[in-house]
């Protein structure tokens, strides 16, 4: 029997941080997609696992469930090879969850429930990280979670003047040591601005809208939620006309950057990235969770 399981990147176009103390969040999921390869080898006493590391959320669940999974030969791909920043972490809980419900079904047919795999998750990480994340990445799409009522709803792009383009710097900070620093209590201040920008998707204007977009970042450099090396690169980029907002994303703002442009602008705007050594990684959106199955 075989699986193969694939998700979307993800970047948080607004409410990251904000979703640590309830807030919500807009997430893009995008291209190239992470994938795992489910294999059961009848030689094999034991379960092996390759390209999830000892201690992620996913190690962590597997290892709980190794009765489960002997023989089982499970492989990671990371299309970033490691650079980190896209959500690597969420999308290997979230794909080694849906395979082990698989397997405890003789159906093969369960539909993941996002409560579960939120919870799932809470307990795997003791509550470290939001879990924002894997549930974008099991939507899809432009996806707007709201972690009160557990629950991501999955948009297709809403804007076709308004083009975004999500770029790599290099720089990556790991998240899970980041969070275990990070002092909470002044996060809720990106609360409202996180608010805001969900009550406008697809309602305001394009304009509006990213100019909304433009005042979630400034409140994350207000807190000091973007690196310093992020912090130069922004000036660059919103000097430009065409710029219409910048801002850095994942843990401390390191990687990714996403720009918003008018569409028309975009082979401008990638021009331009190249001058700063910084390559596109997506300017589209992907579907969320997807599995296929082969019994033999």
């Amino acid at each position: 029997m075989k699986f193969h399981f694939s998700a979307p990147s993800k970047t948080f176009l607004t409410g990251e941080y904000a979703v640590l103390v309830g807030g919500p969040a807009i997430v893009l999921n995008t291209p190239p997609r992470f994938e795992l390869f489910c294999e059961k080898e009848n030689s094999l006493d034991e379960m092996q696992v390759s390209g999830i590391p000892e201690g992620s959320p996913a190690a962590v669940w597997l290892q709980q469930r190794r009765p489960l999974l002997a023989g089982w030969k499970i492989d990671f791909r990371d299309p970033h090879e490691k650079r980190g920043g896209f959500g690597a972490s969420g999308a290997q809980f979230l794909m080694v969850h849906s395979f082990t419900t698989l397997l405890q079904h003789s159906n093969l047919t369960p539909q993941l429930k996002a409560e579960d795999v939120f919870n799932d998750y809470q307990l795997c990480t003791r509550g470290s990280g939001s879990g924002a994340d894997v549930l974008a990445q099991m939507k899809g799409g432009a996806a707007v979670v709201n972690l009160k009522e557990t629950r991501a709803e999955r948009y297709d792009w809403p804007y076709p003047e308004l083009g975004f383009g999500i770029l790599r710097t290099g720089s990556k900070m790991p998240t899970h040591l980041h969070l275990q620093t990070l002092k909470r209590d002044s996060l809720k201040e990106l609360v409202a601005p996180a608010e805001a920008c969900v009550r406008a998707f697809g309602v305001a204007s394009w304009r509006d809208f990213a100019g909304l977009v433009k005042d979630f970042e400034a409140a994350l450099r207000g807190l000091d939620l973007q690196a310093t090396r992020t912090t130069d690169l922004l000036k660059a980029f919103k000097s430009q006309s065409w710029c219409l907002a910048a801002k850095g994303c994942g843990a401390w703002g390191a990687d990714p950057i996403l720009l918003m442009f008018e569409k028309g602008n975009q082979a401008e705007v990638a021009e331009f990235a190249e001058t700063q050594g910084l390559p596109f990684v997506a300017n589209n959106l992907s579907g969320g969770l997807e599995v296929t199955h082969e019994t033999y």
